[in-house]
């Protein structure tokens, strides 16, 4: 009794963890620390979600604008199955044949450039290319249709779009234009040699 009076008197104390305190103190550390580990698990699982799905977006545009800008300036598409032949010729005057084609290699869809990977294979596994499609619908038109699966959610999106060859297309309005041209001279010659 003397002991506990000095004590609540602010006399000495003993030194050591009451083991009151310490059977009181550990569950409550435990539970907070669970709760910080669940968050961090959430947070780290959104995080991969979302870095998912941004691959998946950044996939798809990177391979749509890179087709589209080679086909953009294409003098010449042929399709054969899913390889799509695009010729061009330079300043130069140098012809030059591109190949883009699609495979899957270890169940995995990869899109080549005259036989190089250009799409995101080694660098991310959060997408998968299912296919990759292309249809001739015009002398200077592909429509293209790819489809990506986000291998995080297993959802799948279908890209479907429609690529056009603005060299074939002004080769055509010259063509065009100089029968236009031509047809024009032919009509404004037509009443000068009726007045002779």
């Amino acid at each position: 009794m003397n002991r506990c009076k000095k004590n609540l008197m602010g006399g000495k104390r003993e030194r050591g963890t009451a083991m009151v305190a310490l059977l009181v103190g550990l569950p409550i550390y435990l539970v907070v620390l669970t709760g910080l580990i669940g968050l961090y698990g959430a947070f780290s699982r959104s995080y991969v979600r979302l870095a998912s799905q941004w691959a998946c977006l950044a996939e798809e545009r990177y391979i749509g604008n890179t087709l589209a800008e080679a086909v953009r300036y294409a003098g010449h598409i042929q399709v054969e199955g899913q390889t799509l032949i695009l010729e061009q010729c330079s300043h130069e005057g140098i012809l030059r044949q591109d190949r883009y084609s699609f495979a899957v290699k270890q169940d995995r869809g990869i899109v080549y450039y005259n036989g190089q990977p250009i799409s995101n294979f080694d660098r991310t596994k959060y997408v998968n290319i299912q296919e990759l499609t292309f249809e001739q619908t015009g002398p200077g038109k592909v429509r293209m249709r790819l489809q990506v699966e986000n291998t995080v959610t297993k959802a799948s999106v279908m890209l479907e779009r429609t690529l056009f060859s603005h060299t074939i297309r002004q080769q055509q309005q010259l063509l065009q234009g100089a029968d236009d041209v031509g047809n024009e001279a032919e009509w404004k010659e037509l009443p000068e040699s009726g007045k002779e």
